[in-house]
């Protein structure tokens, strides 16, 4: 997060979805101790990197924008790992 500008009032910032789960499908990404998301809120999470708020796209939010939906993993996002 950047530091607050000069004068500014908030910062806020906007993800896809919090990363809550590690993928085992060959994306490298961090254990669940790695995760900030899998242990903390988004109002803790907005509070740890400086941010007044913080705000996700909701899964069906995602899904709208992507094209090839019945291809799109959501394991890191929502725990279900399809086999």
């Amino acid at each position: 997060m950047r530091p607050r500008p000069q004068g500014g009032q908030q910062v806020g910032g906007g993800h896809e979805r919090p990363h809550k789960h590690p993928c085992y499908y060959g994306i490298d990404t961090p254990t669940y101790n790695e995760l900030i998301a899998s242990k903390y809120s988004t109002k803790e999470i907005a509070k740890q990197i400086g941010a007044d708020s913080l705000a996700y796209l909701s899964i069906d939010g995602l899904l709208k924008a992507c094209k090839a939906k019945d291809e799109f993993c959501l394991a890191c996002f929502n725990g279900d790992y399809v086999v």
